[in-house]
């Protein structure tokens, strides 16, 4: 049997899914559909490539001024259904990242089963409003979930008339429902495949077995990553702070970086920086700094820093809670709010800090809060052994393939 998986975003939404086509490679033809960027990562790690042309998500860091980002994703979509059609003539079901929310069109066109990826929960629930808000508040389970379907109608209000006029020239399909695919009724019948880890959000009551918390996806590196010298001498002695904004940097960032370097000299601590796509060179001749190469992985670095300043996506927050290491979250979208608050509310890190809220000060209290707070790090501790004993590629399998020998048998 055949699976494809369109793995769609940034390094952060593509590198579970590599973790999870290794996984099902055991027993399945497994393909990634992904951006060139990332043809390196999915081939080292022995699975099939197939470029889809562009990324959505290199525009993210743009100001929205300037940006169409609907008429973006349309033309990204038109594209990537056509390579679909393509590349999964032979597949048995299909698995996508949620920018290619339209994957269910084409399993339609297919006649297929599908799995949905989701990286944060924001299928409708009584027991906790959307990850889409930013005001860390829970609701009454009626307002909970009023804020879901809110969230997801306004999108599907959004994309309606591209995705029915993608069905239509594309996909030769009738025009989707009114309401959409992923009301109420579609919530019992749709198998989702929930990337993250049941110790930082609690299955709620009122979802059914088709939504399966299985855990985060971490990818198991092979290769014996080797530190040069000045890494090696860096890494001696005291930990040093980590300042990592990885693949994803927000000109908004850019704007107040000397705000946070110069409370960061200020608390004395060595600083090893990631810097993705914002220039740091000016930086680099300070005392105490480091610059490395975005590439190397979180798994080799995290256990040698005293704690992270991060955007706080879901697989930095998963990698350092795994590493015990606390979390100082600048998130830039609601689903990085959604997982700083989280470390935040379990006491795993601190508060997150709005980019208009970064003022002189603000990062250096931060910082002195974590070194102080021993909780912080006995919390950690035990969060670390918890996300550590996940067999979550297990668990993601195992639901996969349950449920197509359940749709097989069916068939017959």
């Amino acid at each position: 049997m055949k699976i494809s998986i369109f793995a769609v975003g940034t390094r952060g939404d593509v590198q579970p899914c590599v973790a999870l086509a290794k996984q099902l490679s055991n027993n399945f033809d497994v393909e990634i559909l992904t951006h060139k960027e990332f043809k390196e990562l999915v081939e080292n790690n022995d699975i099939k490539f197939c470029e889809l042309i562009g990324n959505p998500a290199n525009n993210w860091d743009e100001d929205r001024q300037d940006l169409n980002f609907k008429e973006k994703l349309e033309s990204f979509w038109r594209v990537w259904l056509e390579i679909g059609l393509k590349s999964c003539k032979t597949s048995d079901a299909i698995i996508y990242t949620p920018l290619f929310s339209i994957g269910n069109h084409l399993a339609e066109k297919l006649k297929i089963p599908y799995f949905p990826i989701i990286f944060e929960p924001n299928i409708s629930t009584g027991e906790f409003p959307s990850p889409y808000l930013t005001n860390n508040k829970i609701y009454t389970p009626s307002l909970n979930k009023f804020t879901h379907n809110f969230a997801y109608y306004s999108f599907w209000i959004n994309i309606r008339k591209i995705v029915n006029k993608l069905r239509r020239e594309i996909l030769a399909l009738p025009e989707a429902p009114l309401k959409g695919y992923f009301g109420k009724t579609s919530r019992n019948n749709i198998n989702y495949l929930c990337c993250f880890s049941k110790h930082l959000v609690t299955k709620p009551k009122d979802w059914n077995e088709n939504i399966s918390f299985t855990g985060y996806w971490f990818l198991k590196n092979n290769e014996n990553i080797i530190f040069d010298d000045d890494l090696n001498e860096f890494l001696k002695n005291e930990k040093p702070i980590f300042f990592d904004f990885g693949s994803f940097s927000h000109f908004r960032l850019k704007k107040i970086i000397e705000i946070i370097f110069d409370d960061l000299r200020k608390t004395g601590e060595k600083l090893l920086i990631d810097p993705g796509k914002i220039d740091v060179t000016k930086f680099d001749d300070f005392k105490n700094v480091k610059i490395i190469n975005c590439k190397i992985p979180h798994k080799f670095i995290l256990p040698k820093v005293s704690m992270i300043i991060t955007q706080s996506g879901i697989g930095t927050v998963h990698a350092a809670l795994r590493a015990g290491v606390p979390i100082i979250p600048i998130p830039m979208i609601p689903a990085q709010y959604f997982w700083g608050n989280k470390a935040y509310n379990l006491g795993l890190g601190v508060k997150p800090i709005k980019i208009k809220n970064i003022t002189p000060g603000k990062i250096y209290q931060s910082v002195n809060t974590i070194f102080e707070n021993s909780l912080i790090k006995q919390n950690l501790n035990e969060m670390s052994k918890l996300i550590n004993s996940e067999n979550s590629l297990n668990n993601a399998c195992s639901f996969i393939e349950a449920n197509l020998n359940k749709i097989n048998s069916t068939n017959i």
